[in-house]
């Protein structure tokens, strides 16, 4: 066996350069975004080479936070007036 082969020497500091976007954007960021960021940075590669790669690495976009949004009529705010008398 031989020294590695240039693909994955790419695919090696590709690896380390979306490891590095991915944790500089909180870890929320999937393949599309990453990839976006990538060609914007002048990188072409393909966006399954990126979530291959995210996928080798154990990297993946932590889910969106919902907060229930709930109606509180128990206010003290002044309730606009009914000028429809509906």
């Amino acid at each position: 066996l031989g020294a590695p082969s240039r693909r994955s020497q790419e695919n090696t500091g590709l690896g380390e350069r979306i490891e590095r976007i991915y944790q500089a954007n909180r870890q929320v960021y999937g393949s599309p975004r990453i990839h976006a960021v990538l060609q914007a940075e002048g990188q072409r590669c393909g966006k399954k080479r990126v979530a291959r790669l995210m996928r080798e690495r154990g990297l993946s976009a932590k889910p969106r936070k919902h907060r229930t949004r709930t109606t509180d009529s128990q206010h003290e705010q002044p309730v606009a007036p009914n000028l429809l008398n509906r």
